[in-house]
């Protein structure tokens, strides 16, 4: 299966405010993990779903894990461009720092 221009999902826990405008954005986006539509949910090691036809669930999911450090990004809705940067740890997804906004 080839997951060639995709991308996965990210959910940040607590939700991240934007630092411009503080407008709440629910779409992050990045290209650093598999790329295969997976939502990622931080506090959790492995993606909590896919999102596409045919998804993978269960032991399939629990095959895929974040790197050491991966970026994600997005745009609030007053076009504010954000780029986050998270780090796992034990492939746990911790925390996050911003780095553009």
């Amino acid at each position: 299966m080839s997951y060639l221009g995709m991308f996965d999902w990210y959910e940040p826990v607590p939700l991240i405010k934007c630092v411009s405008c503080e407008a709440v954005p629910a779409d992050w986006q990045g290209k650093t993990g598999p790329n295969a539509l997976l939502v990622w949910r931080q506090g959790h090691r492995h993606p909590v779903r896919q999102c596409a036809d045919d998804a993978l669930a269960g032991a399939d999911l629990a095959r895929f894990v974040l790197p050491e450090r991966f970026r994600f990004y997005t745009t609030c809705e007053n076009g504010h461009e954000l780029l986050f940067e998270g780090r796992t740890s034990d492939g746990v997804w911790i925390d996050h720092v911003c780095l553009m906004a």
